[in-house]
């Protein structure tokens, strides 16, 4: 049977030995492999070949989507169908984009279905005919 001062020398060696095994993160390596989603909003807003801008707004910082025409729109409510729906993915294919209470607009296709916005702008979903 292990007696207490035993059992701490084997207890301090597997410590030593497990902290021996670890390395610290590289500061080069910790930094740049950090895995994160990126914004729909943004990817959308950008993917379409408009500029993003952020601003300051009373409940802090924010991005907003430039149009062509100099007009803006909130990356959210853009995506949302709130504002800015001529410049949506799909109104630019010739369907109606429709704003729902979510982040997410809803396009309207001319034989009756419908999607997401952001998945009919990613190519996951379409019209069905």
């Amino acid at each position: 049977m292990i007696n207490r001062k035993q059992f701490a020398i084997m207890l301090a060696l597997m410590l030593t030995l497990a902290a021996c095994g670890t390395s610290a993160p590289d500061d080069e390596t910790s930094q740049d492999s950090g895995v994160g989603l990126a914004n729909p909003a943004a990817v959308y807003c950008e993917g379409l070949g408009f500029e993003m801008e952020t601003v300051e707004t009373p409940e802090g910082q924010d991005a907003v989507c430039i149009f062509p025409d100099g007009s803006q729109c909130g990356q959210w409510d853009f995506l949302a169908g709130r504002c800015g729906q001529e410049f949506s993915y799909c109104e630019q294919q010739g369907y109606d984009l429709i704003e729902t209470d979510g982040n997410v607009g809803t396009c309207m296709f001319t034989d009756g279905s419908s999607c997401m916005e952001i998945e009919f702008f990613e190519g996951t979903c379409g019209p069905e005919s």
